[in-house]
């Protein structure tokens, strides 16, 4: 018996080890459950994983529906969504065909709320509310306050904060109605989030307004974390932890975000290698601020080194970028432009990963569709067929606007990008490349907040949409770079053409945004007679962004 059965006077699982009995199993699943609301959710993971493996020997469905959505869980409290929402889609399918708008409805709840942590949000949206709709009916006041939750969390998704904040104020109210004190605290973060949203969403101006919503989200967590640490719940204490240095962070109360983190460090309990990455690189950022730049350093040396050994592309990017301003404090300027261009590789590393997770999943969620409509329509008239084939077609091009079309500016992104690229070098007419980043986005997220900076995303993907011919290609590179394809102009005529969108960038009233601000943008061209690849053509135009960069910025070259 091992340190984690001792603890929590679980019985040992030999006895479960061969052989399944039913009222064993599911009291071992109930026991994983406590161990995962205890900051053991490995351990209740491999619980879970091994009666599910009994109950597929002999074929017990309804027990290994059971796992799966447990298995979910824990998963996803171990930072694995993609896989856990394969879990949680079996049990939905299992449930959906097994009379019990219960057990449905709980797995149709994690698996919309899985399917929003991996921003499918259309598909979590038709999941939830048919979770919301069970939930309303089948009587089980647990059930249907995990539904309320996770309704609040769709209206976040979809950045509709009052009515975030609403339904998670439901989902913990009913909470406390039920005495249940961890899901009052986990659903108490949540609602933090929800007013946090709205302290983002609010006018950039209205800085009263933001100040009472962070502090507002503040006092939520503070409640949060007291029953996180008053039960166990180190999972839950490490979120609200985490969740209010960022508020802090933005409230620009470094000491207190630093505090946070530090409390953060003592939480005892399951730590992933992605959590532990994700605390240096908020350690590094809050050091920084403080100006403490050998101890940001450290901590940031250190979290690209373990991203390194784990992979996480978006830990190593964001440690690369709060490197390259330590060490531009440090006058160390060359190695600061180094890591500032391993920042931008690997921000384009982690833009290309997330198309092709979300293109994973949207290939999936409709093969699982097309396979119950063919079922369906086994049996039934031509006509019938028909109309469930005209129906997938329908849902083929939603699930193809969801991938191809960036959310925020409506522009083409990087997938669609990929899929015309391979064209460009073959066509007859000459073809250039604009690379355009905005100058100092990252200041304008610092001085007036990152609301105002997605202001100006949106509003400079306005201007290169309206600016551009129908026959131009405009795409959402990834962050604050846009990418332009000119089709047919002479390398001259594309510079003088691109360099019209740098000057009314620049020339648009941004004041109408936030008093004080100003943008303009940098340019990077390239001709694709020059390369022998449509990636080398971008690559080029990418070298050709960076020297204008270092020429002062507000221009744009095309050779060099």
């Amino acid at each position: 018996m091992d340190s984690a059965d001792k603890q929590s006077g679980a019985p040992s699982q030999a006895g479960i080890a061969t052989t399944l009995d039913s009222d064993i199993a599911y009291q071992r699943l109930a026991e994983a459950r406590v161990l995962s609301c205890t900051g053991q959710s490995a351990k209740a993971l491999e619980i879970a994983l091994n009666i599910w493996d009994l109950a597929e020997n002999q074929e017990t469905l309804a027990l290994k529906a059971r796992c799966f959505v447990d298995i979910a869980w824990y998963r996803f409290q171990l930072g694995q969504p993609e896989l856990a929402y394969e879990y949680a889609r079996w049990a939905v399918d299992f449930w959906a065909n097994s009379s019990s708008a219960t057990d449905e409805a709980e797995a149709r709840s994690i698996a919309g709320w899985l399917l929003l942590e991996l921003s499918q949000v259309a598909e979590a949206t038709e999941e939830v509310m048919q979770a919301l709709a069970l939930a309303e009916t089948c009587g089980d006041q647990q059930v249907y306050c995990l539904a309320l939750n996770v309704v609040g969390l769709m209206f976040r998704a979809t950045k509709r904060p009052r009515e975030s904040i609403d339904f998670c104020h439901r989902a913990v109210a009913l909470a406390r109605e039920l005495g249940d004190p961890v899901r009052i605290g986990r659903w108490l973060i949540n609602l933090g989030c929800a007013h946090a949203l709205a302290a983002r969403c609010a006018s950039g101006d209205n800085t009263a307004l933001v100040a009472r919503e962070l502090e507002t989200a503040l006092a939520l967590l503070k409640e949060a974390v007291t029953l996180a640490r008053q039960h166990g719940d180190t999972w839950a204490a490490r979120i609200c932890l985490a969740n209010s240095a960022e508020y802090l962070i933005e409230l620009k109360d470094f000491s207190g975000a630093e505090q946070c983190l530090l409390a953060y460090r003592e939480v005892s309990g399951d730590q992933t290698t992605r959590n532990e990455t994700h605390f240096l690189y908020t350690l590094g950022q809050v050091l920084l601020a403080l100006g403490r730049l050998d101890e940001a350093r450290f901590a940031l040396d250190r979290c690209v080194a373990l991203s390194e050994q784990n992979g996480n592309i978006e830990a190593m990017m964001y440690a690369f970028l709060y490197l390259s301003d330590v060490h531009e404090r440090l006058n160390n300027l060359r190695l600061s432009f180094s890591l500032y261009k391993k920042y931008h590789e690997t921000h384009l590393r982690v833009s290309a990963e997330l198309a092709e997770q979300r293109e994973r999943l949207a290939t999936a969620l409709y093969e699982n569709k097309k396979l119950k409509v063919l079922a369906r329509a086994e049996g039934e008239r031509a006509q019938q067929i028909a109309a469930s084939y005209a129906q997938l077609k329908l849902d083929s091009e939603r699930i193809a606007a969801a991938i191809y079309i960036d959310p925020l500016t409506g522009l083409y992104n990087r997938r669609h990008l990929e899929l015309i690229l391979p064209g460009l070098i073959v066509e007859d007419v000459p073809n250039t490349i604009a690379m355009i980043d905005i100058d100092f986005f990252k200041t304008i997220n610092d001085s007036f907040s990152h609301i105002v900076g997605d202001q100006v995303l949106v509003r400079v993907g306005e201007l290169i949409r309206r600016m551009k011919r129908e026959c131009d290609e405009a795409i959402r590179f990834g962050g604050e770079e846009f990418l332009l394809i000119v089709r047919g102009l002479s390398s001259r005529a594309a510079h003088e053409y691109i360099d019209c969108f740098r000057r009314a960038i620049s020339a648009w009233q941004w004041d109408t945004i936030a008093n004080g601000l100003s943008v303009t943008v940098s340019i990077g061209l390239s001709n694709t007679n020059e390369a022998a690849t449509t990636q080398l053509a971008i690559e080029k135009a990418d070298r050709r962004l960076y020297l204008a960069k270092q020429g002062g910025r507000n221009r744009s070259i095309s050779c060099g």
